[in-house]
């Protein structure tokens, strides 16, 4: 990562000032009175759900490494699990222990924990509180405690439903709740099941253990380049492939170095290297080019410049960048 240090200050406002990353991630399972695991109360029948999840396919979209690359259960595309995707950021540094609480019956499946109500009298403002005291206590009896280094998130059973959204609450409690299921490339205010729907994708995830380690969301002309924006939805389907955490991220998470480029300088060489083991050499050029808004692809740079009054992202292909206040790093 390079850097002009006099506009740190800017950068660091465009999220919190302090990153943790936390050693444990706690999952818990929680279904509704009329919401399960397996099947949705219509109105009037139940419906079965055509994908149903065994606690090995949570196992491996979140706490494997190295081996999530094809998705047990639906058969989804994946490049690599919420575990894989911080490894890969760390530069091989940093691996979160994921731990799914619920236990397990004799087929496999995660015995998931009852909350006592139907899932429409739930919201972002009592589903964690409700989730607490029902995972708490007889007959589940599981450890909800979190604290600095130890967070806890909460899967619902079905769909995304709005009220209850998507979310982390990282000043209070450290936990944060997903859905189980999310139609594909669907972001929409749907509160219905369908019997089709399938596992969420592992970028919401990622997004919202970025909050649990201090990071808010960035400046929205980031868009799809930064995981603290939008880029957590990036993907062959929606969030499947999320963007690389942003250059303020991976600094505060002490992995990134920082290179001063001063303005005079002529073009210079930048060597970012993505493993241990293999460095790559990629070009800052003094004279600013023309931009090019094209979709995320590996083997790129991704360019943040610091205006005056906000933060640019910027995405170019590969051998092209700004100089003067450009932060570079390959994804």
């Amino acid at each position: 990562m390079a850097s002009d240090p006099t506009d740190n200050d800017l950068l660091e406002s465009s999220s919190s000032s302090s990153v943790i990353p936390p050693t444990t991630l706690k999952v818990i399972l929680i279904q509704f009175n009329d919401v399960k695991w397996d099947q949705f109360w219509d109105g009037s029948q139940w419906q079965p759900y055509t994908y149903k999840h065994k606690k090995a396919a949570f196992d491996s979209m979140l706490a494997s490494l190295g081996i999530y690359y094809v998705r047990n259960g639906d058969g989804a595309e994946v490049f690599g699990s919420f575990k894989d995707y911080f490894w890969e950021n760390s530069r091989h540094t940093y691996s979160p222990t994921v731990t799914i609480l619920n236990s397990t019956d004799a087929n496999g499946y995660p015995v998931w924990v009852n909350l006592p109500n139907n899932k429409s009298t739930y919201n972002m403002y009592n589903i964690i509180s409700a989730a607490d005291n029902a995972a708490s206590n007889p007959p589940y009896n599981l450890d909800i405690s979190t604290d600095t280094y130890v967070k806890l998130c909460y899967i619902y059973a079905g769909h995304y439903y709005d009220p209850i959204n998507v979310f982390a609450d990282k000043v209070k409690v450290y936990k944060m709740v997903v859905p189980e299921r999310w139609r594909p490339c669907d972001r929409t205010k749907i509160v219905d099941e369908r019997v089709d729907d399938r596992r969420t994708h592992i970028g919401w995830f990622c997004h919202e253990f970025g909050h649990l380690m201090g990071a808010d969301h960035s400046h929205p002309s980031v868009t799809r380049w930064d995981l603290m924006r939008s880029g957590h939805k990036n993907g062959t389907e929606e969030a499947n492939r999320p963007a690389s955490m942003n250059p303020w991220f991976l600094f505060k998470s002490s992995w990134a170095d920082t290179i001063q480029l001063n303005n005079d300088l002529p073009d210079a060489d930048l060597v970012y290297n993505t493993s241990p083991t293999l460095p790559s050499t990629y070009y800052v050029r003094k004279t600013p080019i023309a931009m090019n808004n094209s979709l995320l692809k590996i083997r790129s740079l991704l360019i943040l410049r610091i205006s005056l009054c906000h933060l640019l992202w910027s995405f170019l292909p590969k051998a092209e960048g700004f100089l003067s206040g450009a932060f570079v790093v390959k994804v």
